[in-house]
């Protein structure tokens, strides 16, 4: 019932998938291959965690919920990898969320030779050089320093939610009321006293839910 969305094929870009809340746009990209176990969790990382928090976000009285709250980055892509996991079990995204963050503390202080470098002993070639070049795309000269440095919320942000999830497992309906972060918890009781925020009941929305949901869309053969 998301009929405000829409979802674009495009030949160019980046990433496979992509969620833009400001656009109400899911795009994937033109030439990708997914295996059913990525689409899966591609499913609930990028819809059901990254749509759907825009969603409720945008639902609300406070509308800036749709877009994100101040530090919110982390927690989002911490808390979509969390799912992921959670859903379907461990899977080769967490280790890649640790190399990208290798990565990006190299392209911090090196250029791309010495960046590919560093994680080459840890990824093949081909992704070697993606993930470098994911992290040097931007600079006209990629043997400077610095970058499009994103990459470290994946990391810090699924260590965060990870270990938070794990003593406060009831709180994943408050985490999708909107875009906020972890630290925008504390703030949601008077959010909602002040009416500019409606909570959501933990039986509307559960991970299960979920990946049921997804397991219905997407068949096994």
């Amino acid at each position: 019932n998301l009929s405000d969305w829409s979802v674009e094929i495009e030949p160019s870009m980046g990433a496979r998938m992509s969620v833009n809340s400001a656009e109400l746009r899911i795009r994937i990209k033109a030439d990708a291959l997914f295996t059913l176990e990525t689409l899966r969790r591609l499913a609930i990382h990028e819809i059901g965690i990254h749509v759907i928090r825009s969603e409720n976000g945008r639902r609300q009285p406070l509308r800036l919920l749709g877009l994100g709250l101040a530090d919110y980055l982390a927690t989002e892509e911490g808390l979509a990898a969390w799912a992921e996991k959670s859903a379907f079990g461990p899977g080769p995204s967490q280790t890649r969320f640790a190399i990208r963050y290798l990565a990006v503390v190299n392209a911090a202080t090196k250029g791309f030779y010495d960046t590919a470098l560093a994680i080459s002993k840890y990824e093949d070639p081909v992704q070697t050089f993606s993930i470098t070049t994911r992290v040097k795309r931007g600079l006209a000269d990629t043997s400077q320093a610095g970058g499009y440095l994103k990459d470290h919320v994946y990391f810090q942000g699924f260590q965060q939610i990870n270990q938070f999830m794990g003593s406060n497992p009831s709180v994943l309906s408050k985490l999708m009321m909107g875009k906020l972060s972890l630290r925008s918890l504390e703030q949601i009781p008077s959010l909602i006293e002040a009416g500019w925020a409606y909570p959501i009941s933990d039986d509307s929305f559960s991970l299960d839910k979920l990946r049921n949901l997804v397991e219905a869309s997407i068949p096994r053969n």
